[in-house]
């Protein structure tokens, strides 16, 4: 990439640094477009919309539909910043048809994992109760914390949750009975740490949610739960299933926006899974009830 690449680039980084992104969005950002002009192999002032359009070509044919609708949407921003007026298509996210655990499936996590470590439990419980991203769970500190409020780094900048009780029982063993030394002070304010016993990597911080991964994988193997078909493992299908679950019981679902930190209720509802099963016991409870408030009336016409 050429210098007058790169001075642009410089500058849109500092462009960048005066929105209100998180780091990791504007590393996302900056990615992006490096790509992108890497493969056209040209300066920011030699674009065309020819080059613009062979690009999107390229990107619908081998690339997956919701990574371009980010990619595409990421691009206008920087066409905005060159004040270059490009074609590029807008495309929704598509919504994911992607299973999530029941409720028996998810009763035998929380069995499972109370007889685990701490590390196990903090992780867990800040994927589920926290419903964080794995990226934002690597890099909370521990002055994050003030008593039940954590705040942390996200995406939208709705920057704090609130801690449940067993969330905060599971931060406070894995502080004080659990963590590693820092390696080196610069790790010192990581709460999560790599456990590796190489002495070269323990005791530093994660740079990678693959730990956080490999805990989930080991929670489901330990509760003997068969992943529904065509799902991974991973730390969104703990994200998914907790949305689920806890929209079907709290009485407001804004808070569960809140404590997801989306930016609007609709994204919320991208996560929320509703089965036949689902369907079927609603509507056998709502006609028992319609039952009972009949029988209800005719003891009273007797009366």
């Amino acid at each position: 990439m050429g210098d007058i690449s790169m001075k642009t680039l410089l500058a849109y980084e500092i462009y960048l640094a005066g929105k209100p992104l998180n780091p990791r969005t504007q590393y996302n950002y900056l990615k992006t477009v490096k790509t992108f002009l890497n493969h056209i192999d040209k300066t920011p002032k030699q674009l065309t919309q020819e080059d613009v359009n062979e690009y999107v070509r390229f990107c619908l044919k081998n690339r997956l539909h919701n990574g371009n609708a980010t990619r595409f949407r990421t691009l206008k921003i920087f066409f905005n910043y060159l004040q270059k007026d490009f074609d590029i298509p807008m495309m929704s996210i598509k919504e994911t048809d992607k299973a999530v655990l029941n409720e028996e499936q998810t009763q035998k996590l929380f069995d499972t994992v109370k007889h685990m470590s701490a590390r196990h439990r903090l992780i867990f419980y800040l994927e589920y109760d926290g419903i964080r991203r794995p990226r934002e769970i690597c890099d909370l500190k521990i002055h994050d914390r003030n008593q039940d409020i954590l705040h942390y780094n996200g995406k939208t900048h709705k920057d704090h949750i609130i801690l449940t009780k067993r969330l905060q029982h599971a931060w406070d063993d894995y502080v004080n009975n659990e963590r590693p030394e820092p390696q080196q002070p610069k790790y010192a304010p990581y709460l999560l740490l790599n456990i590796n016993n190489n002495p070269g990597i323990r005791g530093t911080h994660l740079l990678t949610i693959a730990p956080l991964t490999r805990v989930i994988k080991e929670i489901l193997l330990h509760s003997n739960i068969t992943v529904p078909m065509g799902e991974n493992p991973t730390n969104y299908l703990i994200k998914r299933t907790s949305i689920t679950r806890q929209l079907k019981t709290c009485p407001d679902p804004k808070i569960i926006q809140l404590q997801a930190g989306h930016a609007n209720l609709n994204i919320t509802m991208r996560y929320n899974r509703v089965s036949d099963d689902d369907r079927r016991r609603y509507f056998r409870e709502l006609e028992e009830g319609y039952k009972s408030l009949l029988h209800s009336e005719n003891q009273d016409c007797v009366l």
